[in-house]
Order: C-alpha cells, then structure tokens, then sequence
C-alpha cells in the first residue's frame, strides 16, 4: 500500500477500481463497500484505490458547527491499511477542491491522472461543488466515459442503515453495545499517557490519564468497562510509505472513568501544544494487574460498555467501596 497527500498521477498501465468517502468510523457499511472494491480489483486486475480526507467537510469550512470523529486522522489510516490496498490518496477539504465541479473531477483527477476503470460508492454518495456529482450523474457519465459503476446499497441492522452519523448518536447517548454493532468492532480511545493529580494512586487504583485529539468523539459522563492496549511507538503515517502497523505491547482488563474538571487535552501529541479548560471532560483509565510506568506512551482503550453514570461521592471510604463494586464486571 502507498499513501498520497495529493492527486499523484499514475502510470498509463495502472488502471484502477476507486471508492470516494470520508469513511469516518471505517464502520460494517464502509467495510462492505471496500470489500466490494478489493474483489472487482481483483476480477479485472485493477489497482485498488480509496480516496479520503483529513477532517470532514463541516470542520474544513470552519462553520460554528464541529462533526466530532469516531476515528482521527491516524487511527483511519491504521485501519484502512489493514485491507491489501494498492493507494490510499488522503486529502484536505481545501477551496480548489470544494469548488470543483463534478465534471471536472470525475475528468480531471478520476479518469486523468487515476486512470478509473471501476468507481465503487454507496448509495448515498454525491461529491463535486455542491454535490452536483449525485447518482444520476454518475449514470449518464459511467455510459458516456465508458467506465463501470458499482453502486453499494444500504447495510441494514435491525431496519437501520449502518452509518456514521448513527452510530456518532449512538456514542453521544452511551450505548455503546450499538455502536460496537455498527462498528463491527470496539469503538476505542488513543492517545497519549500524561500526569495527573494521582488521586487514584493515594486511593490504591492509579489511573493513566488519557490525551486525546481534540476532533475525537467522547462518550458521555460515566465508568465504562474496556480493554487497554499499550502500544509501542510509531511514526505517524506520511506520504509514501508503504506499511502502517501498530506493534501491541499487551492487552490488560480495565475501568474507564470519563467525567469533568479542569484537565488538560489537545489537538497534537505533544503536550506543550495542550490548553488548560475546565469544559473538556477528562479521560482516565485503571488497568488491572498492571504496575508499569507508562507515562508518555500511547494506549488504546477499547470500549466495551457503559457499567454506570458519573457521581460524587461524599468521602474516599464511599468512592473506593464503588470502585470495588465496578470491578465486579470482571468477575465472570
């Protein structure tokens, strides 16, 4: 696989299947959609190819309105690259890009310098300024230019299309069981291992206070029992590289504690980029039968589900008694 942060023209030999989508989630309706772009790559011997951006089109045009992400920038890539893609172009909402006409995209980039063959997108897919580029343009187009186009319909759950805007609800409301199941995985948390008050440590449970990016999506207020992943360092995905691979140090049983206080949290990893607010929740996390020093490392927490809401506690005898009683979701 080789990643592209911009439209790098391809070889006249190279004809290729592409798939166009913020692909925010990478959820079971995105999967089908790719898993639909391998194997026609694979019948027509085509080079597979998913287009994608940075960040949604609603945080790119700087509205009063921010799409919060069920995956990052980094955590997207990692997971796209888990499918034996040939290219992955990631790009930015930029004003030459959202003022470019269907036409002269599908012209343009598509067909000129991608070198289409196979266009893979699902129902509801519209691109172009202002998504002129709908599925009755892609009909007349595909006839005309002589390319094939495969349209995805909906995956349904229970009678509900799979999407990234349900399963955002979903998080926003806690229940996380559903959004798992739209998903097709855990919805997970990563960031960096930062200091903290170490109030956990004075109550006999230390905790790993979580840094985050500030676009992710958090669950609401509440204790939350998940998996820990503490990963080993690796670069953050570039232009041209070849592999993406997160390497797993182990995996650990774990409370998540989400809640508000003044805490610190940022848009990059490196903390004195990181703004002090008391509106930002904090975000921590204790390991079981784990005493490792794992300050300025990346985790992973994978979410399983939602155990109870957030409360004060009159006293430290009343807190540890309920941590005690969290822990009981393990006892199985």
């Amino acid at each position: 696989m080789r990643l592209f942060n911009t439209f790098f023209s391809l070889s006249e030999e190279e004809k290729t299947c592409i798939t166009i989508g913020f692909f925010d989630g990478v959820h079971r309706g995105h999967q089908k959609i790719i898993l639909k772009l391998l194997e026609l790559s694979r019948r027509y011997q085509l080079k597979s190819v998913v287009i994608t951006f940075y960040d949604h089109l609603i945080n790119e045009l700087n509205t009063s309105t921010e799409i919060p992400l069920i995956t990052t920038y980094s955590e997207k890539l990692y997971l796209l690259s888990e499918y034996p893609l040939d290219y992955i172009y990631i790009v930015p909402f930029n004003n030459k890009l959202i003022n470019t006409s269907a036409k002269q995209f599908l012209e343009e980039i598509l067909l000129k310098r991608l070198k289409l063959f196979c266009l893979v997108i699902g129902y509801d897919f519209a691109f172009g300024k202002d998504r002129k580029g709908d599925l009755a343009f892609l009909n007349n187009e595909a006839k005309d230019k002589g390319f094939m186009l495969e349209i995805i319909p909906p995956l349904l759950i229970e009678g509900e299309p799979v999407s990234s805007s349900a399963i955002r609800k979903f998080i926003q409301n806690g229940d996380i069981e559903k959004a798992n199941s739209f998903l097709g995985r855990k919805f997970s948390l990563e960031g960096k291992v930062v200091k903290g008050e170490g109030i956990g440590k004075t109550l006999g449970f230390p905790t790993a206070n979580l840094l985050l990016d500030l676009r992710k999506l958090i669950p609401p207020s509440g204790v939350y029992k998940v998996i820990v992943e503490v990963l080993n360092s690796m670069p953050s995905p570039c232009a041209g590289e070849t592999r993406l691979q997160q390497s797993i140090a182990g995996k650990w049983k774990g409370l998540l504690s989400i809640g508000y206080r003044p805490t610190f949290r940022c848009s990059t990893t490196d903390v004195d980029f990181c703004e002090r607010t008391s509106k930002e929740p904090y975000v921590e996390v204790y390991i079981l039968d784990f005493n490792k020093t794992i300050y300025g490392r990346r985790i992973k927490v994978e979410v399983l589900e939602k155990i109870r809401e957030q409360r004060r506690f009159l006293n430290t005898i009343e807190l540890i008694k309920q941590i005690k009683e969290d822990l009981t979701v393990w006892q199985v």
